[in-house]
């Protein structure tokens, strides 16, 4: 293979002398020698890359000048210079916002700023800092009880953030979540703070009841027996085999799954058929 050397020198070297490798795709965020940080607009076929800096100076730079990249993706929040009103980076401005979403192959991109105010094709350069990466958000699935920011009454970020099961989304950079007050919103995936558990069928939880339907005050153990992600209901048998239906997601507060051949720790049954309130340690060989 065909190295060219920071001291520009080219030389063929043998493919396994390589002893560390950083892959560098068109729109990561780099930070480079001599420069400054900035977006990578082009990788050309000589070893250089085109970078679009903060200040909006376009450069050629060779590619072993670049120390650091990350890569931007949908969910992503950042701080960000905004486009004004002429169509210009306002260099004055920087404003919290979610990365909507990124063309293919593109260098610019859709923001939900946190004032309410989307604006398209901005520049991935006007990136002032990476707050918090959407690697794990994105990828949180429907039927997740999390805690997430929502749209106050003025259509902006909240301040504060309330718990709810994720209903669907993801790939455009929103999640479609139901609220603990049954309201159900369309966000950000970088609005998800933290991912509690996931609810499935078969799952073992810890779940308040319906009370008169209202939340109890407090939870009791359970099994899963079906979830409609549609709704972000689930339908529940309880340790007292009292079963639930249409019981809201949002109020699991743990959530286990078990598989076979898990060790557990269980009552059993005695010789009249019924639960003996005695543990014991067994391994679980048969799910019915």
């Amino acid at each position: 293979m065909s190295l060219n050397f920071s001291n520009d020198v080219i030389q063929n070297v043998k493919a396994w002398w390589v002893v560390s490798v950083q892959n560098l795709t068109i729109g990561d965020r780099v930070r480079s020698y001599f420069t400054a940080e900035g977006n990578m607009t082009e990788l050309r076929k000589d070893g250089n890359v085109q970078i679009r800096f903060t200040n909006d100076v376009e450069d050629v730079v060779p590619a072993y000048w670049v120390t650091k990249s990350q890569s931007l993706r949908a969910g992503d929040r950042i701080n960000c210079r905004f486009r004004s009103d002429s169509g210009e980076n306002d260099e004055d401005s920087e404003c919290a916002g979610t990365i909507v979403n990124i063309p293919n192959n593109s260098t610019t991109m859709n923001i939900l700023f946190d004032n309410g105010f989307s604006q398209n094709r901005i520049p991935l350069a006007w990136t002032w800092e990476i707050v918090n990466l959407s690697a794990w958000t994105s990828g949180v699935a429907p039927g997740s009880i999390v805690l997430a920011h929502f749209k106050d009454d003025a259509d902006e970020r909240s301040s504060n953030q309330c718990s709810g099961i994720i209903l669907s989304g993801g790939g455009d950079g929103y999640k479609r979540i139901r609220f603990d007050n049954d309201s159900i919103q369309k966000i950000p995936c970088g609005w998800t703070k933290r991912c509690s558990c996931v609810v499935m069928r078969g799952n073992l939880i810890k779940s308040h009841i319906k009370d008169d339907n209202k939340k109890s005050s407090y939870p009791c153990n359970g099994i899963v027996k079906s979830v409609d992600i549609s709704t972000g209901n689930i339908n529940i048998t309880f340790e007292n085999d009292i079963g639930q239906s249409n019981v809201p997601g949002y109020y699991v507060i743990e959530s286990y799954s078990i598989e076979v051949g898990d060790r557990v720790d269980t009552y059993y049954r005695g010789g009249n058929n019924k639960k003996v309130e005695e543990k014991k340690n067994s391994f679980l060989f048969g799910l019915i």
